[in-house]
């Protein structure tokens, strides 16, 4: 970084004018612990730009001054990528303040700030190229298996995604193919646990999923409407034709004893 000593003076000395309160353009869904932004002057060494509102809120002082310069900004470091963990920990915030939310917040985060999910995966893909792997593996873990990859208004959990669609049937909204916008990031789905393609495990979960949805656990079981009924065929054809294939049905941590799934109940209208 530019200045030498008297630079690093400079980005840790407490002199920049930072946001108490989030700034007029942010939107719904934005996270703001008051106690990272009680006071009105920070450190350039924990601030950064407004363009970063939405990578960062969580961890970092939101700069309310524009530096035009570029040497300037060198100098005070706001050319600096955002660490990995801090854009784990954004996401996770986002994600919370999502799931707490409302339904016509909801309504309103996906309508205004729905993008903002893809550009936070968007920079943990690029940490994973820039940080060490011990880095990496550090925020990656607190993300794994949690509800944190945006598609289709909502967060979905990385187990119920794979790359490869499964042919002839729609499995949504139990389980998701990759769009072609998160591809590019495939390196960090991989690490966040997405997988290739789904297996017969995956598939009768579907199925159970189904049906705990309708059944009622009294005398009466809601039937499934025309297009869930052709979801669930759909998926027992292609449960019967992987096993026919030879695949292994993996555990599924079910023991013996367990109830098993009464497909027949299942389509049963």
């Amino acid at each position: 970084i530019l200045g030498g000593r008297w630079g690093e003076k400079l980005r840790s000395t407490i002199w920049i004018p930072v946001y108490t309160e989030p700034p007029v353009r942010a939107t719904y869904g934005l996270p703001w612990p008051r106690a990272v932004h009680a006071s009105a002057l920070a450190t350039p060494a924990n601030s950064v730009p407004q363009d970063y509102l939405w990578q960062c809120s969580s961890t970092s002082r939101i700069s309310a001054y524009e530096i035009k310069s570029d040497a300037l900004s060198e100098v005070l470091g706001f050319c600096r990528p955002i660490p990995g963990r801090n854009a784990a920990l954004q996401l996770l915030n986002v994600k919370d303040l999502f799931e707490s939310a409302s339904e016509s917040a909801k309504a309103s985060f996906r309508l205004h700030s729905g993008g903002h999910c893809i550009k936070l995966l968007e920079t943990l893909d690029k940490s994973t190229q820039r940080e060490s792997p011990e880095e990496v593996a550090l925020w990656s873990k607190i993300l794994k298996d949690k509800p944190v990859i945006w598609l289709t208004g909502n967060f979905i959990e990385s187990s119920r995604l794979s790359f490869r669609p499964m042919a002839g049937v729609n499995t949504e909204p139990f389980l998701f193919t990759v769009t072609s916008e998160l591809k590019q990031y495939r390196k960090l789905m991989t690490l966040l646990g997405v997988r290739e393609t789904f297996g017969p495990v995956d598939l009768a979960s579907v199925l159970r999923q189904l049906y705990h949805l309708h059944a009622t656990h009294s005398d009466r079981v809601v039937p499934l409407s025309d297009a869930q009924l052709q979801v669930a065929l759909g998926i027992l054809r292609l449960i019967v034709s992987l096993v026919s294939d030879g695949d292994e049905v993996e555990d599924d941590g079910m023991g013996s004893d367990d109830e098993a799934l009464p497909e027949a109940e299942l389509v049963d209208t």
